[in-house]
């Protein structure tokens, strides 16, 4: 069998919640309880990487469940020796219970708290054989909102992580010399 691991169990909406991390997933069942039996009715995913773990929630006094989780560490021992620290905390997701029984899961309000300087384009039009990079669009922790349009049949990404140049990341050869990879 499998084991399921940090169990919640709670109230929400009009409904109950089982929330278990099991074989890497974080797994969550709503139902009804009564008589001191639930029946869980639907199942899903808390989140589709595989870095969230032991997912727990809170109650905040203003009655929002907030759940929060630990993210595994996905680097290297030596990276993480290297770095002196582990893994993190996830930032508070609040969940609410849409009406088919599936979870609704938001960053916390409170979270537009950490937003500082703003890069907003508009109308942006986007070739199909060139790169369109927002020099202005910069840091190591970024949200982005996009709205896009696309043709039919065409495709759209975004790259995030890239220098100004196009590389993800820059190694040194025995001369030191900085290579764009």
């Amino acid at each position: 069998g499998t084991m399921w691991e940090c169990p919640d169990f709670f109230e929400l909406g009009d409904r109950h919640v089982l929330l278990v991390s099991a074989l890497g997933k974080n797994l969550y069942f709503s139902g009804t309880y009564s008589d001191h039996e639930f029946r869980p009715e639907v199942k899903g995913l808390i989140d589709f990487g595989s870095s969230f773990y032991a997912g727990k929630t809170m109650l905040a006094p203003d009655r929002r469940r907030i759940l929060w989780g630990w993210l595994r560490e996905e680097r290297s021992r030596e990276a993480q020796m290297e770095a002196g620290w582990s893994g993190a905390m996830s930032l508070p997701l609040v969940l609410s219970m849409r009406t088919d029984g599936t979870l609704g899961i938001e960053p916390a309000a409170e979270l537009t708290a950490l937003r500082a300087e703003h890069a907003g384009h508009r109308d942006l039009v986007v070739s199909p054989t060139a790169d369109l990079v927002l020099e202005d669009v910069v840091g190591d922790c970024l949200e982005i909102v996009a709205e896009v349009a696309v043709r039919p049949g065409a495709e759209f990404g975004i790259k995030v992580r890239r220098s100004l140049e196009g590389c993800l990341l820059y190694t040194s050869d025995a001369a030191d010399d900085m290579q764009c990879v």
